[in-house]
């Protein structure tokens, strides 16, 4: 009949919306999930809208001079997982000229307490690594920031 709904491919099956005994046998918030892409997209603009204030601190946290220039990448070149985003950031005349500023996802972690107890473990992490196990390859850590303003 022509009045009959097309029938769905198994594609479309596969992406469809889950029904309510899939959601709740699910161990994860669906509706915290469902924003997830939205959080992301606003604190990838906060981010941006404090591109002065980024360089600043890239700019204190590596002692460069007048010469040196920070040049954040542009957004479609940054990288991101479910719990943190990455810069890219470029400098002039400077030695290592590239690196990425980690940010963790705020919505990720639950609150400013949190997000300071992560980048806090996480340095941690980053020295103890660096020091009891040289042979295993790392990122060098050149500085982290706390919500308080402490580094």
């Amino acid at each position: 009949d022509s009045h009959d709904p097309p029938a769905l491919s198994a594609a479309a099956i596969d992406t469809a919306a889950p029904d309510w005994t899939q959601i709740e046998e699910e161990d994860y918030n669906m509706l915290v999930k469902l924003q997830r892409p939205h959080l992301r997209e606003e604190f990838f603009d906060h981010l941006q809208s404090h591109a002065s204030n980024i360089r600043d601190i890239v700019s204190h946290h590596l002692s460069l001079n007048k010469t040196q220039q920070c040049k954040i990448s542009a957004r479609s070149e940054w990288l991101y997982g479910d719990f943190n985003t990455c810069v890219p950031i470029t400098i002039t005349n400077w030695r290592e000229q590239r690196l990425l500023l980690r940010c963790p996802f705020p919505h990720m972690v639950g609150g400013l307490t949190e997000l300071d107890e992560k980048t806090r473990c996480e340095a941690a992490t980053f020295a103890w690594i660096s020091s009891n196990c040289p042979q295993i390859p790392i990122p060098r850590l050149w500085g982290f920031g706390l919500g308080n303003g402490l580094s």
